[in-house]
C-alpha cells in the first residue's frame, strides 16, 4: 500500500515538473512564443478500450486508438414471421452488428379441425402452421342460440324432502332449476305392544316407502295384577313376611285385612320312645375338668338347638323313665388334676420363672412361679459406650435438656423410663 502511494507522488511530481518545464519553454499559449518554439507531450500512462482511447497521465489528453471489440458471434436461424441473420456483440460494451440477414419463410398452414357452434360462439374452421405451430381460425358459422345444459346439483325427492335438479349451460353459464314436492310417508301398523302396569301401549309403524319406523305410545296403563306373596319364609327362629306384589312389575300393594308378619315356625324334634335318646334327636356332650356335661337337641328343620338341657334340669326329671342315673353322674364336672411335669422356664429381666404342669385328664396347663424377674441391668460407668451401653434420644441443644436411654446387658432391651433414662445438660453457650 505504502508503495503505491509513493508512486502516485512520483507521478504527481512529475507532471508538475513537466508543466513547470513547458511554461519556461513557451509550450503555452503565449503571444510571445512561436509554434516551432512548442515542446510536443510525449504521452504516456493510461488504457485504452474498446470505446475509449487511452488518457496521458501527463497532459490529460486523449492519445493512441481505441481497443477492438471482442466479439462473440451468434447465428439466429430465420421463422416464419422473423427473418434470420448473423449477429455479433461485445462481451465488454454494448455493441452489437447484424450481417448475413435470411428473409423469413412464411407460414406453412394446414387444415387441423373445426369448432360446432354453440348458444353463443361461431363454428369455425382452425388451420394450424406445421412449422411454428401458429393457428388462424375461418367463422363456417354464427351461434345457435341452442344452450347444452349439464347437471351440476341433485337431490332425490324423499318422503321429507323436496327434490331439485340444478343444471348449467356448459358454454355461457345459464341456469335452471326443477323442483319436484316430497311425496310424504305411508305409514303401515307393523307391530302392537300391549299396555301393562308400567308401560303405554305401543303401536310400531313403518313408511313404505323409506323405512323411516316411528313409536306411538297410547294414553292409559294397563292395571296391576296383585298376589298375596310369602317375600320371607318364616324359620323356627325368626318370622316371615307376605306382601301384595304384582305379578308383572313387582311393585307392591296394599291390601285390606292382609297380615304380613308369619310367625316363627318353632323347633321340631323326635319324640320316639325315650326323649334323650338319640333315635330322638338328642346327643349327650359329657362333662369335663371345667364344664357341666349336658343333652344337646337338634332340630330337625334348622340342626341348631338353641335351648340346651343342663344337668339342674335334668334333675327335675328323677323318678320318670326318661331319666338316667348313670348319665346324671357324667353330667358333673370333673375338675382339673395337674399331676404331669412338663418342663420349666427360667426367670429373665421382666418375666418370673415358673414349672409348666399339664392335667392329667385334658390338655389345660398350670404355671407355678420358680423365681422372680431379677430387672434390667445397665452399666453408667464413664467408659459406657453410645450405641452399645445407651443411646440418644434426643439431643441437646443451647436453650433445652436431651435425654438417653440406657441398654440392657442382659436383654440388649433400650430403657423407656425409669432409671434406664437419664438427661443430658443444655449445651454450653461458650
Amino acid at each position: 500500500m505504502k508503495r503505491i502511494v509513493a508512486l502516485k507522488l512520483l507521478a504527481l511530481m512529475a507532471v508538475l515538473l513537466a508543466c513547470v518545464l513547458l511554461t519556461f519553454l513557451g509550450c503555452g499559449n503565449s503571444e510571445e512564443t512561436s509554434p516551432s518554439s512548442q515542446v510536443e507531450c510525449q504521452h504516456s500512462g493510461g488504457r485504452a478500450t474498446c470505446t475509449k482511447k487511452a488518457v496521458c497521465t501527463l497532459c490529460g489528453e486523449e492519445y493512441g486508438r481505441r481497443k477492438s471489440h471482442d466479439t462473440e458471434k451468434e447465428i439466429v436461424s430465420a421463422t416464419c414471421e422473423t427473418e434470420g441473420y448473423t449477429i455479433e456483440a461485445c462481451l465488454k460494451c454494448d455493441y452489437t452488428k447484424k450481417y448475413d440477414f435470411v428473409s423469413l419463410g412464411g407460414h406453412d398452414m394446414c387444415y387441423a379441425g373445426s369448432t360446432v357452434a354453440n348458444c353463443v360462439e361461431s363454428g369455425y374452421s382452425i388451420y394450424r402452421c406445421s412449422v411454428c405451430g401458429h393457428e388462424e381460425r375461418d367463422i363456417d358459422c354464427g351461434p345457435t342460440g341452442e344452450h347444452r345444459y349439464e347437471v351440476i346439483e341433485y337431490i332425490e325427492e324423499t318422503c321429507e324432502i323436496d327434490g331439485l335438479i340444478v343444471e348449467i349451460c356448459r358454454y355461457c353459464g345459464d341456469e335452471q332449476r326443477e323442483a319436484s314436492p316430497s311425496s310424504g310417508h305411508a305409514f303401515a301398523i307393523t307391530e302392537v305392544e300391549a299396555a301393562t302396569c308400567q308401560e303405554f301401549e305401543k303401536v310400531t309403524k313403518v313408511c313404505a316407502r323409506c323405512g323411516d319406523t316411528r313409536v306411538v305410545l297410547g294414553t292409559q296403563k294397563a292395571s296391576h295384577k296383585h298376589v298375596v306373596t310369602v317375600t320371607l319364609e318364616p324359620t323356627c327362629t325368626t318370622e316371615g313376611e307376605r306382601s301384595y306384589i304384582c305379578q308383572v312389575c313387582g311393585g307392591v300393594g296394599y291390601k285390606v285385612g292382609l297380615e304380613r308378619v308369619i310367625p316363627a315356625l318353632g323347633h321340631t324334634y323326635e319324640r320316639e320312645g325315650n326323649a334323650f335318646s338319640s333315635e330322638a334327636g338328642v346327643t349327650f356332650i359329657p362333662a369335663d375338668c371345667e364344664d357341666d356335661g349336658y343333652f344337646e337337641r337338634v332340630c330337625q328343620d334348622c340342626g341348631y338347638d338353641r335351648d340346651p338341657i343342663t344337668r339342674e334340669e335334668y334333675s327335675e326329671l328323677e323318678g320318670t323313665a326318661d331319666f338316667d342315673a348313670v348319665k346324671y353322674d357324667e353330667m358333673e364336672k370333673w375338675g382339673h388334676k395337674f399331676t404331669v411335669y412338663v418342663g420349666e422356664v427360667d426367670a429373665t429381666c421382666t418375666e418370673n420363672g415358673y414349672e409348666k404342669i399339664k392335667c392329667e385328664r385334658c390338655d389345660a396347663i398350670e404355671r407355678e412361679t420358680t423365681s422372680y424377674a431379677y430387672g434390667h441391668t445397665y452399666y453408667k460407668g464413664a467408659d459406657a459406650k453410645e450405641g452399645v451401653h445407651y443411646v440418644i434420644i434426643e439431643e441437646p441443644t443451647a436453650s433445652s435438656e436431651g435425654w438417653k436411654a440406657y441398654v440392657c446387658t442382659v436383654c440388649s432391651e433400650v430403657a423407656t423410663c425409669g432409671e434406664g433414662v437419664e438427661v443430658i445438660p443444655p449445651l454450653s453457650k461458650e
